[in-house]
């Protein structure tokens, strides 16, 4: 049976779509292969901690039945948006969208070669994300993802640094982390009221040791936050 002229452009534009994919396959595969290994490994590790914190990497097939990659991060503050998109430009060569809303940004990068590279480091999802141990490489790969995850979850107190999370074993994850780089923190449970809620999971860095080893170690790029941390310990003013 002859195919009408609808079916003849839907299977070009497929071909079309997947030859132009596969030529930007090429090119930032290329672009990765002839990067420094260790600059690769920390650049992914602080994309990775963004995506855990506030964002995600999907695909999914459309009405049109054609794949669709996409990449979303939806931080609070400005500082935080520009470090992820250098990481992504200089890996993925192509520069996210950026809209501002009214309390967040919406920052998105539609990348079949970026979605598989993240997701090869495991699930993004809300309940599944993990610390990407196999990753790391050296101990900056390690404070890029720290920095990254606590830019967009952590609270700063004036006793305390604090993250919530429903992920139960990331957290732990992002606890054993700490501590590899001598940054004491304890893990509690808080059953919410509502038993259809779900169960929340609190990680705090309250010691004052262990938050000016945070601060020194660590930090944050988020403007806001560091100065919190900053003035808990030295002369400093929040912007």
């Amino acid at each position: 049976m002859a195919l009408s002229k609808n079916q003849r452009l839907s299977k070009l534009g497929k071909k079309g779509a997947r030859i132009r994919w596969d030529r930007i396959e090429q090119k930032v595969n290329q672009n990765i292969a002839s990067m420094d290994k260790e600059i690769y490994v920390n650049l992914k590790s602080r994309l990775l901690g963004y995506l855990a914190g506030d964002g995600g990497a999907y695909i999914r097939k459309d009405k049109k039945g054609f794949m669709r990659y996409e990449i979303q991060f939806c931080p609070d503050h400005q500082s935080i948006v520009l470090p992820f998109v250098e990481a992504f430009r200089f890996l993925y060569l192509k520069k996210p969208r950026v809209i501002v809303l009214n309390n967040f940004f919406r920052v998105r990068g539609d990348s079949k070669v970026a979605c598989k590279d993240l997701l090869k480091e495991g699930n993004l999802k809300t309940k599944e994300w993990e610390v990407p141990f196999n990753l790391f490489n050296t101990k900056k790969s390690k404070i890029e993802w720290l920095r990254a995850f606590f830019d967009c979850e952590a609270y700063v107190g004036r006793r305390e640094i604090r993250v919530q999370s429903i992920n139960e074993k990331g957290l732990k994850n992002v606890k054993n982390l700490l501590s590899e780089l001598q940054i004491e923190s304890n893990m509690y449970k808080y059953q919410r009221k509502n038993k259809n809620w779900n169960v929340n999971y609190i990680l705090t860095i309250s010691n004052s040791e262990s938050r000016k080893t945070f601060l020194n170690r660590v930090g944050f790029n988020h403007k806001i936050k560091l100065e919190k941390l900053k003035l808990q310990f030295f002369d400093a003013k929040v912007a």
